[in-house]
């Protein structure tokens, strides 16, 4: 994913997969961060990308602004997230604040 980011830093699906790998490495989550948010900046509809910066952004304590973009998911988004836990750590955020509606949508495949 690095080298596909490097040689197409322009390509959203190489900035995503970057950050995706390097939030799993364990690189410093601000860099994650600054990753995602850029590939939501190139593809604002992606649910992917934003479901995952809300991840990122809950793990730093930015309630507020993981929130903001959970809340841009759309229902089919929030019944067909790619795994449990990413699912368990928005329904998480939802509860936070209180927010019943989108919690009630949020699912938990196995």
């Amino acid at each position: 994913c690095r080298e596909a980011y490097e040689r197409n830093p322009d390509d959203d699906n190489a900035v995503f997969g970057a950050a995706f790998y390097m939030d799993r490495a364990g690189y410093p989550v601000e860099l994650v961060k600054s990753m995602m948010l850029k590939a939501v900046d190139m593809k604002p509809s992606s649910q992917l990308y934003r479901a995952n910066l809300a991840v990122v952004c809950s793990a730093m304590g930015q309630w507020e602004i993981a929130y903001s973009h959970a809340c841009r998911l759309s229902d089919a988004a929030l019944k067909s997230l790619p795994c449990r836990c990413m699912a368990k750590q928005i329904a998480e955020l939802f509860s936070r604040f209180q927010d019943v509606d989108r919690l009630e949508k949020t699912v938990f495949s196995d």
